[in-house]
């Protein structure tokens, strides 16, 4: 099982600590509900000027109305109480990449969660760390 995959040696920026709470809800809220725990994926990939990061795991989902309420509030702004992770996250990543964010949430009840963070117009450069074979 791959846990960890960063598809590029080039490195990039991110505020410190953007998408830890993401992985810390993952846990938290969908892996540890599990009777038989579950994974974490985390992907970086870059593709020619953009740079996608996604958080996927196999825990016990979101219904339909929780991730759509979820969805309004990123949007019109309003503070998550149940959810302030995601809430800070997505803000956090607005306010540092602006219109060239893109932040999408999936997921499926019984099944998991997606998170993929799409940024454009990224500074990539060149990184001495190259991802074990």
């Amino acid at each position: 099982m791959e846990i960890f995959q960063l598809d590029t040696n080039e490195s990039f920026s991110i505020p410190f600590f953007s998408i830890q709470p993401l992985i810390e809800n993952a846990v938290e809220h969908s892996l540890l509900q599990k009777i038989d725990g579950g994974s974490i994926s985390i992907i970086c990939k870059k593709k020619t000027n953009l740079v996608i990061i996604k958080i996927e795991d196999d825990g016990i989902g979101i219904s339909k109305d929780s991730l759509k309420k979820i969805k309004e509030r990123l949007i019109h702004q309003n503070q998550l109480i149940d959810h302030i992770g995601i809430y800070n996250c997505y803000h956090r990543l607005k306010l540092f990449f602006e219109e060239n964010l893109e932040f999408q949430m999936t997921s499926t009840e019984g099944k998991g969660t997606c998170i993929n963070i799409s940024i454009s117009n990224i500074n990539m450069r060149k990184s001495s760390y190259h991802s074990p074979a």
